[in-house]
């Protein structure tokens, strides 16, 4: 090679060496600059996500939204033991100063939380190690709880779940699908959702009645290390006894409240109007939920019963009339609206409530507010016309002898809470249709 090639390739790699040493200093004394205001205790740009890295994850880049999450489980078990680190190398030193900073504030956080709501996650220890589906997982003394029915049995399964936590003071977590369905309509809830674990956890199966006598903690974890009460559990003792609890948790939202407002001023008005009242006439509004469709089937197979007929509404709304006078109007919810419809649409005390108001957003969230918002309740059966009477607080008529067979949350009622009232339907006895409603069975609404 010439003389004259050297020399021009000598140029063109100082070229290129000069073009990227902007660039390198560019790049260096941005990551010098970040690790440096922590080692310098300055307060980091750190973000804590809720979601899949249990309070732990990195630093966000220059104020963003998406926060990297920690997934290593080195990382969270040098959280845990940052304090013994001391003696990595000084290049390391910055990270260690950011990772003591994330552990100050994840502490400090919990200190804000009272002893009795707190929820205190286990970090990565070595003793604590075991395998459930590749994950290292340092779960235990969690209790979750069954997520099946609709919005009635969840709000059971939840408040069961709670008040069980306050009694035997475990700590709660509940599935995401659950929390997702009832914060959106009651966004004061405090159970966390599983979200907020680190990883998975391995569950032991208790049946609800299995928990039910229990009287301890020790009893309940002696069965395994996290447990998973299974079934549709609705412990109305475990609601009595926390009441205040109950009412705080089912608050429902702003936006839910501020809709059935709206439209009870406007029934109130309507329903003065057809009576002839003053204006500003008192009226006692009567919530009347009748739980059909699918709950035939589910009563002729687990307790040999059937659904209600007219004539059990038709007498517990006579009941309140008596009481309250003609200012008596009544707001009918139900899973079979058509039939509510077809034999009530004439009376001029009675508003249905999915047809006065057709624009709101959830309709299930919706009868459910208006029933809990009501002065008293007539409800058939089911979690959810029960949890619309137990809001409500008022005076309260829930069906019995409609079946050969005793219903749990039917027993549990008449224990518990003493205020409600029990009426049977004139057309049924344990089950079986009287012989003048057989007859006329249309007539009654038993077809």
């Amino acid at each position: 090679m010439s003389s004259k090639n050297i020399t021009l390739t000598l140029w063109k790699m100082s070229g290129i060496i000069i073009l990227a040493l902007p660039i390198t200093y560019l790049y260096l004394s941005s990551w010098t600059k970040r690790f440096t205001s922590v080692g310098n205790n300055k307060k980091p740009n750190v973000s804590f996500a809720s979601v899949n890295c249990g309070n732990f994850c990195l630093p966000e880049n220059q104020g963003g939204k998406n926060a990297e999450p920690i997934s290593d489980d080195r990382t969270l078990w040098a959280l845990k033991h940052v304090n013994d680190l001391d003696h990595f190398p000084k290049h390391k030193q910055p990270f260690i100063s950011f990772l003591r900073n994330m552990r100050s504030k994840y502490i400090s956080s919990l200190q804000s939380i009272p002893q009795d709501e707190r929820l205190t996650m286990p970090l990565h220890q070595p003793e604590q190690r075991y395998k459930d589906k590749g994950y290292a997982c340092p779960c235990k003394n969690l209790v979750t709880i069954t997520e099946g029915g609709r919005l009635g049995n969840k709000m059971s399964q939840y408040m069961t779940l709670l008040g069980l936590s306050k009694k035997f003071n475990f700590l709660p977590i509940i599935s995401r699908d659950m929390y997702r369905t009832l914060t959106s309509i009651f966004p004061n809830l405090t159970i966390p959702s599983q979200d907020i674990l680190p990883c998975k956890c391995r569950w032991t199966k208790v049946p609800a009645e299995v928990v039910r006598p229990m009287k301890s903690k020790e009893e309940l974890f002696a069965r395994g290390k996290n447990i998973y009460i299974s079934e549709f559990p609705a412990f109305v003792e475990i609601f009595q006894q926390f009441h205040p609890t109950v009412m705080k948790e089912f608050s429902f939202s702003n936006d839910i409240l501020l809709e059935v407002q709206e439209y009870l001023n406007q029934i109130k008005r309507q329903f003065r109007l057809r009576m002839g009242f003053d204006l500003l006439a008192n009226v006692t509004i009567v919530g009347v939920h009748n739980r059909r469709t699918d709950y035939g089937a589910y009563l002729k197979q687990k307790v040999y019963g059937r659904l209600l007929s007219v004539s059990y509404f038709e007498k517990a709304m006579s009941a309140f009339s008596r009481v309250h006078g003609n200012s008596t109007m009544f707001i009918l919810t139900s899973d079979d609206h058509r039939w509510f419809h077809q034999y009530f649409k004439d009376r001029q005390d009675v508003f249905f409530s999915f047809k006065n108001w057709p624009y709101c957003r959830d309709n299930v969230a919706f009868d459910l507010a208006v029933l809990a918002s009501a002065d008293h309740s007539i409800f058939s059966f089911g979690t959810f016309g029960f949890w619309g009477a137990y809001l409500s607080g008022g005076e309260t008529i829930m069906a019995t002898n409609f079946s050969s067979k005793s219903q749990a949350l039917l027993l549990d009622a008449k224990a518990y809470i003493k205020r409600w009232n029990f009426m049977e339907d004139p057309c049924l006895r344990g089950g079986k249709v009287a012989e003048e409603c057989s007859k006329n069975a249309t007539k009654y609404g038993l077809v």
